[in-house]
C-alpha cells in the first residue's frame, strides 16, 4: 500500500485497498448519486458541497464510483467526475 502517511490508521489503509478505492475527496456541488454512471439513472440521494468521499478505482466516461457517509450510512453509487476534488 503506497502512501501509508495519507490514511488515520492501517485499518482504514486495508479498507482502501481491500475495496480497490484510489483516494479520499470531496464535492465542489450539491451532486446526486446514482445507481448506474448515467443522468438517466435514477437518483439515490444529493449529496451536500464540500462532502467527504472516497473514490473507487472505477471510472467510466466522466463518471467514479464513490462512497459517501450520509447520517452514518454508508453509500456507494456513481457521480459525475466534474463535480469532486481528489485529495492528495
Amino acid at each position: 500500500i503506497k502512501n501509508l502517511d495519507q490514511f488515520n490508521d492501517f485499518q482504514e489503509a486495508m479498507v482502501f485497498f481491500i475495496n480497490n478505492i484510489e483516494c479520499k475527496g470531496v464535492t465542489t456541488s450539491r451532486v446526486n448519486l446514482r445507481f448506474e454512471p448515467n443522468f438517466s439513472s435514477e437518483v439515490i440521494i444529493t449529496i451536500p458541497r464540500n462532502s467527504a468521499l472516497k473514490i473507487y478505482r472505477d471510472s467510466q466516461n466522466g463518471w467514479v464510483k464513490v462512497k459517501v457517509n450520509i447520517n452514518n450510512i454508508d453509500l456507494d453509487g456513481y457521480i459525475a467526475e466534474a463535480y469532486l476534488r481528489r485529495l492528495e
